[in-house]
Formats: C-alpha cells, sequence, structure tokens
C-alpha cells in the first residue's frame, strides 16, 4: 500500500464533511497534517461513538470507495473500540476509543484545525495521560511541532505501542 498523502486527507475531510461525521485525525496522520513529516501507510481517525454518527460514517466509507461487509458497517455503526479498513482506496484505522481520551466531546473541544482538517494533539489527552515534557502545551503554529518518536512501534514505558504511543508523544513548544 502506498503512504498516505495529503490527497487522501482531503477526500476524507470533504467526503465527512458532505455527510457530517464528527472525527479527528490523529497518530502519525494526524502529526503529519500538523507539519510534522513523515509517511504512514493508512491514517487514523478518532471517531465520533453514536449511531448517527456511525451510520453516516458507513455512508461516507463507501462514498469514498471502501467496500465494506455487513459486519464491518455493523461494527462501525455500533462504534466498536477499533476497526481496520483495508478494502478501499487507502487504509483506514477507525478508533472509538483511544487510549488516554475519556470522551470524544472533550477532544473536540481541544483540537487544532488546520486547513480544515480537524486534528487531535497532546492537549486532547486527559490530563493523567499526557507527556511529562515541564513544558506548557499551547496552541501550535507549524514551525514549532514536535514529536518523540512519532510511528515508533517501539512502545513506551507504559507499554504503549502503534497508535495509542504515536499519539500520545504529539506535543507543541511554548514558543
Amino acid at each position: 500500500m502506498a503512504a498516505f498523502e495529503y490527497r487522501q486527507a482531503e477526500e476524507i475531510r470533504d467526503v465527512f464533511r458532505a455527510h457530517q461525521v464528527r472525527y479527528l485525525f490523529i497518530g502519525k496522520s494526524g502529526a503529519i497534517l500538523l507539519g510534522f513529516p513523515d509517511t504512514t501507510q493508512d491514517a487514523y481517525l478518532f471517531v465520533q461513538r453514536s449511531p448517527e454518527n456511525g451510520k453516516a460514517l458507513v455512508g461516507a466509507l463507501r462514498h469514498l470507495g471502501f467496500t465494506l461487509t455487513d459486519q464491518q458497517a455493523g461494527e462501525i455503526t455500533r462504534g466498536k473500540d477499533f476497526v481496520q479498513l483495508k478494502n478501499g482506496p487507502f487504509d483506514l484505522d477507525l478508533v472509538f476509543a483511544p487510549d488516554g481520551i475519556e470522551r470524544f466531546e472533550d477532544a473536540w473541544r481541544r483540537r487544532v484545525d488546520v486547513e480544515d482538517f480537524p486534528s487531535a494533539t497532546s492537549t486532547t489527552l486527559s490530563p493523567a495521560r499526557r507527556p511529562a515534557t515541564g513544558r506548557r502545551t499551547v496552541s501550535p503554529c507549524l514551525a514549532c511541532v514536535h514529536s518523540a518518536s512519532i510511528g515508533s512501534n517501539r512502545g513506551n514505558e507504559a507499554g504503549e505501542t502503534g497508535a495509542d504511543f504515536q499519539f500520545a508523544n504529539l506535543e507543541f513548544c511554548a514558543r
């Protein structure tokens, strides 16, 4: 599978907006949209868990060209914690319950919109899960985006790997 591209983020943004899906880019795909120069094979999205949003999401995914089985559509509508899709124009991971974020509404209020891409940052994490950096976290400017091993599969001291570790380590300077 080719690397996640800006064009795919635009497609997600535009189609999800048309279908009124509430979501946030998280993980490495979110970091890329926030200016971190890296690549990933798939997009990670934190999606609001509700039957209405799930139904809208199924429609949006089909509009994007994802072939969903009835089982996958049901899992998405119900808001299964994690749904991995590899049956569309690009790989997409849907996360309805990311580690460190207690409620979608809280994350939504603390999101950063960069070029109309709703993205999560370390401020989206619950205070107990935010990285201890000694710096205060503020709204980012793209020149100040920093990362501690975004995308590393090595994990951290808590044993987290993958999207949780990628997301938890996205932070911003206080410049």
